[in-house]
């Protein structure tokens, strides 16, 4: 049976080529502990979704083919001492996971399945025949970390019949994929929702019904806190616990704005009680770490499709115990989930709070506050300079983005003109310089005032006002700009 099967795979197996100095990397489940090179890992990860404003959610976004996003994503994880990414669905281009782990960046490569009644033989053939397609197709790729199977397959609204046939057919998927590779197999886990099920003997989901399976993941979203999952889970089960998805959106739906403050403390208070049950440093607890949901905001989440420019900020669920939390309020806002947020018509990702207060768990930095927000002085060109013969360049350079208010006053002291820009029409240029978010600002001045009057020669102040975006920061600067006619 075993060399049919494989044959099969085979035949349907997509001829990719790795690296030639590369070589599958060695994951190993002892204990409680996940290995890596023989060394104890902890998965500090996030659920990597990289869909531009504009693009649609159905289908999803092809990221990998996309090496313009995910050469500015993957550093970006990796400056914040992001290990792992969850993916969705296998990348179809082999060039994006090389370029993980060219950053250091391991993936659990997830395989969807459907909503079935899988006591269906036929169901349960075909779930398995394209699990192990997949593994076949990318598990020489030294990338890999695990293997999902599944996302919240045993949740109600993602099975039919009883769920024991979903983990029975977890634990058989688990056994050939072990054969398919060999000894040097990836763990397998699943995307389980909460802790529901584990441990249920009725249900097939005890480790003795499930040997095959190296590793249990659960979705876990219980506001601020995880209360007492670990301690529940270690009574449940010997395997390791690998949180999949958990986390908080910063859209504050009682004060209608976003709040990166609260949303930044949420996920510290959660990553910290992950820490402080890591079996990477004490082999008696029972967490791996866990993926982040999730990377960045995604703009397509509440269209089911078509290419959208909303920011959408109708909730479509209740979150308890968090900070946004009343009742009947509907405050789980899908669209903005992420550690960075997204500029329209740009690759480039702006950190959030949450990044840096991750960042600093992560790696035990903070550049944050370290840095103000102006990183440059103000200049202008032209200077001085004709408004009969050209516009004078005011520029700038800030670490995050802000509000924007420019003025023009007299020597005397007298305002001459003043308005304030949205602030993605003036931004002309964005890098990450691996501590934070460069953001070019070019503002033109025509050299006249209110009345769209020339104005006379003279020495005039430039006075640049800039809010950082939802935080409690304000700089001023100014700059010095001769007017020759």
């Amino acid at each position: 049976m075993k060399k049919v099967l494989v044959a099969i795979i085979v035949s349907f197996a997509i001829c990719f080529s790795f690296p030639s100095a590369s070589k599958s990397t060695e994951v190993k489940v002892e204990g409680r502990q996940l290995l890596v090179d023989s060394v104890p890992f902890t998965v500090r990860g996030v659920c990597f979704g990289s869909t531009p404003v504009g693009e649609g959610w159905y289908p999803l976004y092809d990221w990998s083919k996309d090496p313009d996003l995910y050469n500015i994503d993957f550093p970006l994880i990796k400056a914040m001492g992001g290990n792992t990414i969850r993916i969705y669905d296998p990348p179809s281009e082999v060039a994006a996971l090389d370029a993980a782990y060219e950053n250091g960046i391991y993936v659990i490569m997830t395989w969807k399945v459907a909503k079935a009644d899988f006591s269906v033989q036929s169901v349960r053939d075909e779930v398995k025949a394209d699990f192990l397609n997949m593994v076949n197709d990318w598990k020489d790729h030294p990338a890999i970390l695990m293997w999902c199977l599944g996302n919240e397959q045993n949740a109600p609204w993602n099975h039919e019949e009883d769920v024991k046939d979903w983990y029975s057919l977890v634990n058989e998927c688990a056994q050939a994929s072990h054969e398919l590779e060999g000894d040097n197999f990836h763990p397998v886990t699943t995307g389980n929702w909460e802790i529901f099920n584990i441990g249920d003997a009725a249900e097939l989901a005890d480790d003795a019904n499930m040997p095959y399976l190296d590793v249990w993941s659960v979705q876990v979203y219980r506001g601020n806190s995880f209360y007492d999952l670990f301690t529940e889970y270690k009574g449940k089960s010997e395997k390791p616990l690998c949180i999949t998805e958990y986390g908080c959106d910063s859209w504050d739906s009682i004060k209608l704005q976003e709040n990166q403050g609260a949303h930044a403390e949420v996920l510290s208070n959660l990553w910290t009680h992950i820490k402080h049950n890591l079996s990477a440093f004490n082999s008696n607890r029972v967490c791996i770490g866990g993926t982040l949901h999730m990377w960045a905001d995604d703009w397509s989440r509440d269209q089911n499709g078509t290419p959208d420019w909303v920011h959408n900020t109708e909730g479509r669920g209740s979150l308890d115990n968090i900070y946004d939390s009343a009742p009947g309020l509907e405050n789980w806002n899908d669209e903005w989930c992420g550690v960075v947020s997204l500029l329209t018509n740009s690759y480039q990702k702006i950190p959030k709070k949450a990044y840096y207060a991750l960042r600093k768990h992560w790696t035990g930095e903070d550049y944050l506050e370290e840095v103000p927000l102006f990183i440059s002085a103000v200049k202008n060109y032209a200077n001085p300079f004709n408004p009969y013969q050209n516009k004078t360049r005011i520029e700038f350079t800030l670490n995050r983005i802000a509000d924007i208010k420019v003025e023009i006053y007299d020597i005397a002291g007298k305002l001459v003109c003043s308005w304030s820009e949205i602030e993605e029409d003036v931004i002309s240029r964005i890098y990450w310089n691996g501590l934070y978010s460069e953001i070019n600002y070019q503002i033109y001045w025509d050299g006249r005032d209110k009345n769209n009057h020339v104005v006379a020669n003279g020495v005039y102040i430039c006075r640049i006002k800039a809010k950082a975006k939802n935080e409690n920061l304000t700089e001023v600067k100014y700059r010095r700009i001769m007017v020759l006619k």
